[in-house]
């Protein structure tokens, strides 16, 4: 049809023609009245197929195969054909020869030009039997005789134009699917590369705008997450500051002269404010986490120091549930290992505190380090805590390491818990390029294993190298704490009556100030030992007021140390506090004993005192 159709002008333009001829031929002999409401049926009826026509090329190839346009196509052939038929009925054989000759020549072009307009068998058969036949009748009835064979030519051409029509369409239809079988992979190679090229043209489209999307929405998760930090930095200080004095007076109160009553609400108050600043520790990890800022540190450490360490720190929780801690590390396992050791015992704990939590009284806990396999020079170090626990249904185990997740709903109402730790402990074997997994079965108890490559320490590499945390372990010899005289800048005054307990303590004379510039108008008219700096505070901050300090002691030739305080974590601000000119980084909530060995670190030997050893 759409071929058929794309020719149809031409067959309307020779019916225009033909029937432009019928008018100047008939002009003077038929009624001006009729002929001009002839021709003027004729060009509508031409009219309007030559627009069905223009609407055909323009339409959709959906509605170009709906059936209800070759009616419509079918239906304009039959008034052009009717049209015809009435010029052959009413305009011959009343005239002369020349203008019934006229008649019947432009007949026969009407008829040669049903194949332009006719695209279907239907619309072919509406157009020639309304233009033919009525001639026929017209001749019969002029004269039946004489006119019989005519009569049965102009039938003779009717039948041939429409069966010769019809078989030509046959077999253009047979060519065209023959021509489309042998070009079939041509065809489908061009409509591929078509199609791919709108394809890529289309991918390449909306790749950019998903670049410029993904642009967008990667600086609004960027805005977003440094907004989370900040405010999780934000929220972490100002809520370490009191923990700091909770934990602190706790652990005063506890070694103070109490009853056994005062002694176990200060040991809740403790263990409540651990719990609490352990949940602030997990929320500053996972934020670093997503923000793609935990940096995995490598150094020195022994492995075997650092689990005993771990296990140390659990005795007392385990003591209380009598629970038997156990650590078995295999002879094979080197001691002297590189690695992130802060990392290391932040997920042992982690494991052994659950394992200890999930285990009823009684229970065991075993912590196993071994050696399964090897990457190059570096050892693979299997750690698994295997506990006597409650153990875990198999279709809870998928969920363990997700966010905020817990075994079962009445988990965290029954032991407590955020469900973050075991996925950032997941993060923290993945960053140091390890697996984590664990098997368990409900009521037997549970596995918890981790494998990380570590790297074997150098023969002549016995040097420690500083870590987060302010002090060393090692044995160290350092001037005598008693007599000190130490300067605490802080703002906090419950800070500050809990520094001076905890410097009193140890035999050390405090004198606190309140911000940055009381702290240099007080250095300039006294001698200290050690000064210890809070990094916040009114009027003036630790930062500002340690600048001015340095650059007085470079004319004075004096030099004091300085300790940070600060609620931040090690991590974010003891190398910023280290290039400003400070000594070393102390944390809140403040830990008694990282203060001792600090104070012990930094006292003067003085003369008549024996050196004191760090512990």
């Amino acid at each position: 049809m759409a071929l058929i159709e794309s020719v149809s002008g031409y067959g309307l333009a020779a019916n225009t023609a033909a029937a432009l001829a019928i008018l100047v031929t008939m002009w003077r002999t038929i009624g001006a009245a009729h002929l001009l409401v002839w021709f003027a049926c004729i060009m509508v009826a031409i009219t309007v197929r030559f627009l069905l026509l223009r609407a055909y090329l323009r339409a959709q190839d959906s509605l170009k195969e709906d059936a209800n346009w070759g009616y419509i196509v079918a239906g304009s052939n039959l008034v052009i054909g009717s049209a015809w038929g009435w010029a052959a009925f009413a305009f011959f054989g009343d005239n002369s020869l020349p203008q019934s000759v006229a008649v019947l020549v432009a007949l026969a072009v009407a008829a040669i030009t049903a194949q332009t307009i006719s695209p279907s068998r239907e619309s072919l058969t509406a157009f020639l039997a309304p233009a033919l036949i009525p001639m026929i009748i017209r001749l019969m009835m002029m004269d039946p005789v004489n006119f019989a064979v005519p009569s049965l030519l102009i039938l003779a051409l009717f039948l041939t134009v429409w069966f010769s029509l019809n078989r030509y369409r046959s077999r253009l239809a047979m060519s065209i699917e023959h021509f489309e079988r042998r070009s079939a992979s041509d065809a489908a190679m061009i409509r591929g590369a078509e199609t791919a090229n709108r394809l890529f043209a289309q991918v390449v489209t909306e790749r950019e705008r998903a670049e410029a999307e993904l642009k967008v929405a990667k600086q609004a998760a960027e805005d977003a997450n440094q907004a989370k930090g900040d405010f999780l930095a934000y929220t972490s200080h100002e809520i370490r500051t009191p923990l700091n004095a909770i934990i602190g007076f706790s652990d005063v109160l506890m070694t103070s002269a109490q009853n056994p009553t005062q002694q176990d609400y200060s040991r809740r108050i403790k263990n409540a404010g651990t719990r609490l600043l352990t949940l602030i520790n997990d929320l500053l990890d996972l934020s670093k986490i997503e923000a793609g800022k935990l940096n995995i540190e490598y150094a020195d450490f022994e492995m075997r120091q650092t689990l005993d360490e771990v296990v140390q720190e659990q005795a007392v929780k385990a003591r209380e549930k009598k629970i038997t801690l156990n650590l078995v590390v295999d002879e094979d396992v080197p001691d002297a290992l590189i690695g992130d050791s802060l990392r290391l015992r932040q997920i042992v704990l982690n494991l052994i505190g659950n394992a200890i939590k999930f285990t009823p009284v009684d229970g065991t806990v075993t912590t196993r380090a071994q050696v399964v396999g090897r990457d190059g020079d570096w050892p693979r170090v299997k750690i698994s805590v295997t506990d006597t626990g409650i153990g875990i249904p198999p279709d809870k185990i998928g969920a363990l390491f997700q966010r905020y997740a817990q075994a079962e709903a009445s988990t965290a109402r029954k032991y407590g818990g955020t469900g973050l730790g075991l996925s950032i402990c997941k993060s923290l074997v993945e960053l140091m390029e390890g697996t984590i997994g664990v098997t368990s079965e409900s009521g037997k108890g549970s596995v918890f294993a981790f494998e990380l490559p570590f790297k074997v320490q150098a023969p002549a590499a016995k040097t420690v190298t500083a870590s987060a945390e302010p002090a060393s372990t090692e044995s160290t010899t350092a001037g005598t704490v008693q007599g000190m005289r130490v300067l605490v800048a802080e703002d906090n005054e419950h800070n500050q009556l809990l520094i001076e307990l905890l410097l009193k303590k140890q035999g050390v004379q405090s004198v606190m100030v309140n911000n940055g510039v009381e702290a240099i108008e007080n250095l300039r008219q006294n001698s200290y030992d050690l000064v210890f700096m809070d990094l916040e505070m009114p009027v003036m901050g630790g930062f500002d007021a340690v600048a001015a300090i340095r650059k007085e002691e470079q004319q004075t030739g004096k030099r004091v140390s300085i300790v940070a305080l600060s609620a931040h974590a090690p991590s974010e601000q003891r190398d910023l506090c280290l290039q400003s000119g400070m000594d070393e980084y102390l944390m809140k909530p403040i830990d008694t004993k990282l203060l001792r060995v600090l104070l012990q670190r930094f006292a003067p030997v003085r003369a008549g005192h024996a050196p004191e050893q760090a512990a």
